[in-house]
């Protein structure tokens, strides 16, 4: 409905924004607990069609996925709590402009490689070693109001990997102060997942 308005009354922006997030409703309401590397990485290319519309010449992005691996499956909705944190607690708080990379490749015959890589403020050693630890403590900390969103969403991602793929996979960060943060997500390469629809 929205999108009919819009494109009635000329306004593209908005009917394009609002096709955008239908595309990202249906996605994240499907019943379906994984998807494809590519259709994950489709929808992270339409929460950052969004963010771009507010931010301008602000925000530049490129993702570089490897074609042999866009059939993988991985758990659903993995990426996009990776990239609004590297939206609002990295680039947004730089006077740079604010620069996402998102490259996905094969590490070895069995596992697969996602980086998420920001050129936001960074952060030093000591408050990287709070981020990680905190991270990995989340499963006590979902209950606590001071808990941060940013350590929420990471160790969601964190202990959903764990918990699905075992101990040999996980998400691991870097960061620099003043040369940007990159958070890295190892998975298995799985090709079939069976109880979703017998998924080839």
């Amino acid at each position: 409905m929205i999108d009919g308005i819009a494109v009635m009354k000329g306004e593209k922006d908005i009917s394009k924004i609002a096709e955008t997030l239908g595309d990202m409703f249906r996605y994240s309401l499907s019943g379906m607990s994984f998807a494809t590397l590519g259709d994950e990485i489709e929808q992270s290319c339409n929460y950052l069609i969004i963010q771009k519309y507010f931010k301008k010449d602000n925000l530049s992005y490129s993702i570089n996925i490897a074609p042999d691996i866009e059939n993988c499956y991985i758990s659903k909705l993995l990426l996009q709590p990776i990239l609004e944190n590297a939206i609002i607690h990295g680039a947004e708080h730089s006077l740079r402009k604010c620069e996402i990379i998102v490259e996905a490749k094969k590490v070895n015959e069995n596992d697969l490689r996602i980086t998420i890589y920001d050129n936001g403020k960074g952060m030093t050693e000591e408050v990287l070693d709070r981020v990680i630890q905190k991270m990995k403590s989340t499963k006590n900390i979902f209950h606590s109001r001071n808990a941060k969103r940013y350590h929420i969403g990471i160790g969601n991602i964190y202990w959903r990997i764990k918990s699905i793929y075992g101990d040999d996979y996980g998400l691991y960060i870097k960061s620099r102060v003043d040369e940007g943060t990159t958070v890295t997500v190892l998975l298995p390469r799985v090709y079939k997942i069976s109880g979703e629809g017998d998924e080839e």
